[in-house]
Parts: structure tokens; C-alpha cells; sequence
């Protein structure tokens, strides 16, 4: 069993507080929808650095400085909120940490951790709605629009010539005035349709948080945090991990070796036809579809990036390009990845599975 010190370095140490701090200033200010995205994205990794860099300690505060920020956020319902989303997995992670788990157990424990966080959340939200919790969320950025007219005018006006917010063919009106103020009916319409909108894109996005962000980040704090403990106790610590030789990251090799197993590929890739269950009638095997599809892209995705990761590494890419770049398309089209997975999945193009002996053929996380 490996230990943590309270303070590995007082460096690491308030280090860690002060980026927690910083975002609990931001929290506190008009600025607080940066600090929550911050809190979201971020948070589960760079507690788990914490954790490992830092200390028992500094991680205790980073937790309690995390809580507050969403306190200030949305109060005490906030602060809730934020506990059940990060506390389970970032204890999830100590404990696997500790106990030796290796890098593939312990990225599966963080992705299930936050998916029944966020999905716990979801079903909360929902209950404590009617079940109308994007209609809910469409009536607000309605009312918002509607409270400042001469702002909202202008939105609106922006998102229609921009084409992002088209007048509907139901529409009658004379269009625009030429003072830049919406016609009573022409916002009207705007209006629906901005509603509308909001519904769709929530009811796609959520399904994706549940699955594709967790997954995400499972991995994210499997590659980052514990090769960077790895490293920093192998220059700094010495052998205060105790008897134990095996370092957490030591069993993480590089992403560029990372694979899917044949028979694994293909069980996985059966989560795929979840594609043809989200347009289905019945709410719950909509949601259904879109979990199991979502997990099957991001996990093609992970795989698509390890492979164009190989590819660069092979054409000897800087560090930085290597990092970058996959970023970028998974941002701006992440089905090109999945694509990319799917034919490395098929086609073995790196020869890392040996011909015939499936004792060779395992996970490489």
C-alpha cells in the first residue's frame, strides 16, 4: 500500500491552492460562469495532481476551496451539486491510488465515478423539475431575453443574420426594422425559435456529459496526473511511496501504444447501434441510445487520438504539436477521430496485437 505525505512540497502545495483560490475569486464575480466551467472541466484532474504533487492537505483544501466556489455560485443547492460531482471520484482515485490499482482500473473507476455523479445530478434536476428540465432551462433564457429588450433585440437580430437563429416559415411579418428594435412579431418568433433550439441542443448535450466527458476525463487522469507523479517522485521523493517499486504512471505507457483488444474492440463497438435507438419515441430508450452511443465515441475517439499520436511521433513532431493538434480536431471534428479509431480498430495499422495469441493481445492503458 503506497502512502501520501500531508505536504509533499510546500511549493506543489500552494500551488495548487492558489489556482483553486483564483477560481474561487472568479466564482465571486459577473465572471462566475468561467469559474464553473473551469470547476467542470478542469477540477477532477488537477485534484487528482493535487493529490499526488501536493499532498494529502492540499488536496483537502482544493476540495473545500471547490465546494465554496459552487456555493457562491448557486448556494447551498450549488454547493451540493458540486460535492456529489467531484468528491466520489476524486475518492475514488485516492483510493485506487493507494491500494496499487493499475492505470486501466483506476481510469474505468474515475469514468464510472463521474458518469453516476453527473447522471445522479441529472436525475435530481429532473425530479426536482417535473421532468421539464430543459423546457425549464428554455423559459429562462427566454425571460432574460425578454427583460432587457434592447439588448435582446440585438442577440436576437445578430443570431438571425448570422443564420443561426432563421426566421420560421411560419413567419408573415415585414421582417426587421430598420432601427435595429424587433417587430413584436418577428421577436415573437425569434423567441420560439430560440426556445426550441435550447431543448434540442440540451437534450443532446446532456446524454453527451454523462458518457463522452466522463470517459474523457477517466482518461485525462490516468495519462496526466500519475505520469507526472511518476516522474516527480522518481527526481524529488525517493522511496516515501514505501516498499513497493512500482510508481503510480509506471504502468501507463505512452498514448501512442495505446489500443483496444480484438475481442474487446468488437464487443465495444456494438454500443455503436445505440445510434439507432435516439430516435425513438419512448424518452428513456432515447436516452438509452444516446449513453451507449456517446460511450462508443468517445471510446473510438481515445483511440483515433492514439493513433494520430503515433503518427506524429513517427514523423518525430514536437511535444507541443503533439498535444495540440488532437485537441483541435477533437474540438472541431471529433467524428473525423472516431473515424480514425474505427479504422485502427479494423485495419491494425500500428501491428501492436500479435497474430493469433490473444495472451499478447490485452489493454494498453
Amino acid at each position: 500500500m503506497r502512502q501520501v505525505p500531508w505536504i509533499r512540497t510546500r511549493a506543489s502545495a500552494l500551488t495548487m491552492v492558489l489556482i483553486f483560490s483564483a477560481c474561487l475569486l472568479v466564482c465571486m464575480t459577473p465572471l462566475m460562469s468561467h469559474g464553473l466551467f473551469f470547476l467542470y472541466f478542469a477540477s477532477p484532474c488537477l485534484l487528482c495532481l493535487a493529490w499526488l504533487l501536493s499532498g494529502r492537505a492540499a488536496a483537502d483544501a482544493c476540495l473545500a476551496l471547490a465546494a465554496v466556489s459552487f456555493y457562491f455560485c448557486g448556494g447551498a443547492v450549488g454547493a451540493l451539486a458540486g460535492i456529489v460531482y467531484l468528491f466520489p471520484a476524486h475518492f475514488v482515485f485516492r483510493f485506487m491510488t493507494v491500494k496499487n490499482f493499475s492505470a486501466l482500473k483506476t481510469g474505468i473507476g474515475m469514468a464510472a465515478s463521474l458518469m453516476l455523479s453527473q447522471l445522479a445530478l441529472y436525475v435530481w434536476v429532473q425530479a426536482s423539475l417535473g421532468g421539464k428540465a430543459f423546457e425549464a432551462a428554455a423559459d429562462a433564457a427566454r425571460a432574460w431575453f425578454e427583460s432587457d429588450r434592447e439588448l435582446g433585440d440585438m442577440l436576437l437580430i445578430y443570431l438571425n443574420y448570422s443564420g443561426m437563429l432563421p426566421l420560421s416559415s411560419s413567419y408573415t411579418g415585414q421582417g426587421l426594422s430598420m432601427a435595429g428594435v424587433l417587430a413584436p412579431a418577428a421577436r415573437e418568433d425569434l423567441l420560439n425559435g430560440l426556445q426550441l433550439r435550447i431543448i434540442t441542443y440540451l437534450s443532446a448535450l446532456v446524454p453527451a456529459m454523462l458518457t463522452e466527458m466522463s470517459i474523457y476525463q477517466g482518461a485525462v487522469t490516468v495519462l496526466i496526473p500519475r505520469r507526472a507523479a511518476e516522474g516527480y517522485i522518481r527526481k524529488h521523493a525517493g522511496a516515501e511511496w514505501g516498499e513497493k517499486q512500482t510508481l503510480p504512471g509506471e504502468d501507463t505507457p505512452q498514448l501512442r501504444t495505446w489500443h483496444l483488444p480484438r475481442g474487446w474492440g468488437w464487443k465495444i463497438g456494438v454500443l455503436g447501434a445505440g445510434y439507432f435507438l435516439i430516435g425513438s419515441g419512448n424518452a428513456t430508450v432515447s436516452l438509452l441510445g444516446k449513453l451507449t452511443f456517446y460511450a462508443f465515441f468517445a471510446i473510438y475517439s481515445i483511440q483515433g487520438a492514439a493513433f494520430l499520436n503515433h503518427i506524429q511521433c513517427m514523423r518525430g513532431r514536437r511535444k507541443v504539436w503533439r498535444i495540440i493538434i488532437p485537441i483541435v480536431i477533437l474540438v472541431i471534428f471529433q467524428e473525423a477521430m472516431c473515424l480514425m479509431g474505427c479504422a485502427d480498430q479494423m485495419l491494425d495499422f500500428r501491428r501492436l496485437r500479435v497474430k493469433n495469441n490473444d495472451e499478447h493481445d490485452r489493454w494498453e492503458v
